[in-house]
């Protein structure tokens, strides 16, 4: 059983918002097992037939850069969605300020936990 990423709002004072975000590490690798089985059949490796690839040579020649692509794509999507469940409009970027050690991440040993600052719009009355 994968557990759920977590968003909470921590803060928000003014058009100011903060949340925190965690998702488990066996999200990340269930995610990246889904982005490797995506990707072998297209994979052309010296020593495979085309397609042919093993999942866990493609985890170790390309599991860093691949969880790497997908802590991006995952921060994207998580900031997306918290915006969009509080109803927020950003007047920019979301800041992003990841917590503890990215390496063990990567490598799939620790959760991915971050923080979110994001300044909103005002909401207007009209006259």
């Amino acid at each position: 059983m994968i557990e759920p990423m977590e968003v909470t709002q921590t803060k928000a004072e003014g058009l100011s918002r903060t949340f925190a975000v965690k998702v488990p590490a066996s999200e990340l690798q269930a995610k990246l097992d889904e982005r490797i089985e995506e990707i072998r059949p297209q994979m052309k490796l010296k020593g495979f037939r085309p397609g042919k690839v093993p999942a866990s040579h493609v985890r170790k020649l390309y599991g860093q850069d691949l969880m790497g692509e997908l802590i991006n794509k995952l921060v994207t999507e998580t900031n997306q969605k918290a915006l969009e469940d509080n109803e927020l409009r950003p007047a920019g970027q979301p800041d992003v300020q990841i917590d503890g050690d990215m390496e063990a991440v990567v490598k799939g040993q620790a959760d991915l936990s971050y923080n979110m600052n994001v300044d909103v719009m005002p909401e207007f009355e009209p006259a």
